[in-house]
C-alpha cells in the first residue's frame, strides 16, 4: 500500500470516529496531547509522533488551542464548540491558513482527535490525539488518586530497534540514548537526556490521563526531531513496550553526506533513588566497533579490543569495573599485546539518586609510520541510564561515541554511536 493510499485511508477511519454521538459538550480546562503524521521508513510509511497539542477551552466556550512542530509553532482560537447537542466539534483556522478539525473520539467528551491540513502544511495531513487534563482538578478524586499512584522519577532507555543512514558518511547511532522523567503535581513532567549521539534534550510536558507522556523536541537547529508518546502502566509503572511497533522516531535531516532515520523503543519505568546495584557480579559489555582512523597514507582499523564482559563489582555503594592491563610493547618490538578483560582500561561512575552511569574507555590504533611502530589511543566516552523493573530486574542501558576522521567528513563533526550495557544476570 502506498503512502496515499494509507492516508485515504486513516483519514477514513478518522471521519467515522469523529461522527459517533457525544455527550454535550467537552468540559472545560486544559487538554494534552499528540500531533503525529505519516513517515516513510525504508520504504514503508509509519506513524510518527511530530510535535505536542495543548488546548484550553473556558466555562463560556472560548476555545485556544496551540500545535508545536520542527519548523513552527501554530495559534488557534474559536468562540464556542458546535453541534453540542450531538457531537460537539470545532473548526478552527491559524493565521496562515491552517485548518484544525476537533471532535470526541467515539464520543467520549474527555478523549479529543482531529486533523490539521492546509496552509504551511501543503497536501499533508496530521492527526491529534489528546486528553482532558483531570489531574488539575483537585477535587477529582479518582484522578488524584491515579496520579498519585505515577508520580516520581522515571528511568528510560531510548533502545536503538534499527537506524537508516540518509547520505555517503553513514552516520548510524546504534546506541542507546536515554531520558529521565519526574512526574509532578498536577502531572506536571520534566523531561532531560542525552541521545544516542550526544545531543542533549530536555522539555517540558503534562501526563496524558491515559496514561502517557508527549515527547517532542525540535533538533539539529531545527533540521531534525525526535518525538514519541511514553506510555506508563498505571499497575506496574513501567513504560510500556511494544517491540514489534517502536514509538519513538528520531530524524536528522542532515546537510548533505550526514543524517539518519532511527526507530528507538522506549524501555524503563519508575527508579527508586538512592537504591544501591545488585551485590553479585555485574558485566559491562560494549559492542564492537570498525570505525577507522584516517592517516595520510590510508585508513587504520581499530584492534579487536574492547570491554566486553568485564566484571563489574561493588565497593560499598560504588560500582568497581575490573582493573585493566595496559596493553605492552612486544619483545621483539613488533606489535602490541592486548591481556585481561579490560585491556580498554575502562572506567565507571554511577549516580544512585540519577541512575545514570558514565565512564569512558581506550580504542587502539596500530600502524606503521616510516618502519616505526606507532600506538594511537583514542579515548572513547560513554554514558546510560540503569532500568529497575518490579520483579527486580536491574539492567543498564547507554552509547559510546567515536568521532570520525574521514577528510571527506570531518567538518561534518559526526560521532559514531554504538551499545554499551550494564548487565546483572540471576
Amino acid at each position: 500500500m502506498n503512502m496515499q493510499k494509507w492516508l485515504k485511508a486513516g483519514i477514513a477511519g478518522l471521519v467515522t470516529l469523529l461522527a459517533v454521538q457525544g455527550n454535550g459538550a467537552p468540559p472545560a480546562g486544559a487538554y494534552h496531547g499528540t500531533v503525529s503524521r505519516y513517515t516513510m521508513f525504508d520504504g514503508k510509511p509509519i506513524s510518527t509522533v511530530c510535535g505536542t497539542f495543548s488546548l484550553n477551552t473556558t466555562a463560556r466556550g472560548r476555545i485556544t488551542a496551540k500545535v508545536v512542530l520542527r519548523e513552527r509553532t501554530l495559534s488557534f482560537k474559536a468562540e464556542g464548540w458546535e453541534g453540542t447537542e450531538g457531537t460537539p466539534s470545532v473548526r478552527m483556522e491559524s493565521r496562515g491558513g491552517e485548518t484544525l478539525v476537533l471532535a470526541p473520539f467515539l464520543g467520549v467528551i474527555e478523549y479529543m482527535v482531529g486533523t490539521l491540513s492546509g496552509g504551511s502544511l501543503g497536501d499533508e495531513k496530521m492527526f491529534i490525539a489528546a486528553t482532558y487534563h483531570a489531574f488539575a482538578d483537585q477535587a477529582d478524586a479518582a484522578a488524584q488518586a491515579k496520579l498519585a499512584r505515577l508520580q516520581g522519577y522515571y528511568t528510560v532507555a531510548l533502545y536503538c530497534w534499527r537506524v537508516l543512514p540518509r547520505g555517503d558518511a553513514e552516520e548510524t547511532p546504534r546506541g542507546h540514548g536515554y531520558l529521565t522523567m519526574t512526574v509532578g503535581a498536577r502531572g506536571k513532567v520534566k523531561i532531560a537526556g542525552v541521545l544516542a549521539d550526544g545531543t542533549k534534550v530536555s522539555q517540558a510536558s503534562t501526563l496524558m490521563t491515559t496514561p502517557g507522556v508527549p515527547f517532542f523536541r525540535p533538533l539539529y537547529r531545527r533540521r531534525g526531531e525526535i518525538g514519541g508518546l511514553l506510555k506508563i502502566d498505571p499497575d506496574t509503572r513501567d513504560v510500556k513496550v511494544d517491540w514489534s511497533q517502536p514509538t519513538v522516531y528520531w530524524d536528522k535531516l542532515g546537510s548533505g553526506p550526514d543524517g539518519f532515520q532511527a526507530r528507538l523503543v522506549p524501555l524503563g519505568g519508575y527508579f527508586r533513588k538512592g537504591a544501591p546495584l545488585p551485590e553479585h557480579t555485574g558485566w559491562l559489555d560494549a559492542d564492537g566497533n570498525k570505525v577507522a582512523y584516517h592517516l595520510p597514507g590510508g585508513p587504520v582499523m581499530p584492534q579487536p579490543v574492547m570491554p566486553y564482559g568485564v566484571p563489574v563489582t561493588l565497593a560499598g555503594t560504588r560500582p568497581v569495573v575490573e582493573k585493566g592491563v595496559k596493553p605492552v610493547l612486544s619483545g621483539d618490538g613488533t606489535h602490541y599485546v592486548y591481556t585481561g578483560d579490560n585491556s580498554a582500561l575502562a572506567t565507571l561512575r554511577y549516580s544512585p539518586l540519577t541512575g545514570i552511569f558514565r565512564g569512558s574507555f581506550n580504542q587502539y590504533y596500530d600502524y606503521d609510520s616510516g618502519g616505526r611502530l606507532v600506538h594511537k589511543v583514542v579515548k572513547v566516552p560513554f554514558a546510560g541510564v540503569m532500568l529497575r523493573w518490579n520483579d527486580g530486574v536491574v539492567n543498564g542501558y547507554g552509547y559510546y561515541l567515536v568521532p570520525e576522521t574521514n577528510p571527506a567528513f570531518r567538518s561534518l563533526r559526526i560521532q559514531h554511536s554504538f551499545w554499551i550495557e550494564l548487565i546483572y544476570y540471576f
